[in-house]
């Protein structure tokens, strides 16, 4: 549970990084270099948009195992 405050919070934190890189369309001052640097700062939310996914997987997994063994139980 822990897990996916901390990966909402970091999507909230991180997402007016990427628009601000975004809207002043950053690039790499490098010759050479990434010419669309707010592409790759958009994985950092992307990349946590992904952890809270597979933490609400995990939890409902937990659910469903808990549930399924106090059914059977009671039988």
């Amino acid at each position: 549970m822990l897990t996916l405050v901390i990966a909402l919070l970091f999507i909230k934190l991180s997402w007016a990084y990427v628009g601000q890189s975004y809207a002043i369309a950053e690039t790499s001052p490098d010759p050479g270099g990434i010419p669309m640097r707010w592409a790759v700062k958009g994985l950092i939310p992307l990349g946590f948009g992904l952890l809270a996914l597979q933490t609400v997987g995990a939890l409902m997994r937990l659910v469903l195992q808990e549930k399924q063994r106090r059914e059977a139980g009671h039988v």
